[in-house]
């Protein structure tokens, strides 16, 4: 999978996929967050050590809308 840009809040984002549902956000050319999709009990979510859980799952399904 190649790299794609994003844009949350009027910012183009840098998206880097590193393995299945596993990517790097970079923003100017500075890491913003690793983001990760995970399952919990049968649900998707997405989880980050740099983002809250809202964030993560609002980048997580900005970048899943650009992947289907």
């Amino acid at each position: 999978m190649q790299s794609f840009e994003i844009t949350h809040w009027g910012k183009q984002i840098l998206v880097i996929p590193l393995g299945k549902m596993e990517f790097k956000l970079y923003y100017n050319d500075e890491l913003i967050a690793s983001i990760t999709n995970q399952l919990n009990a049968g649900r998707s979510y997405w989880s980050s050590p740099n983002l809250d859980a809202s964030e993560a799952n609002l980048l997580g399904s900005i970048i899943t809308s650009k992947l289907y």
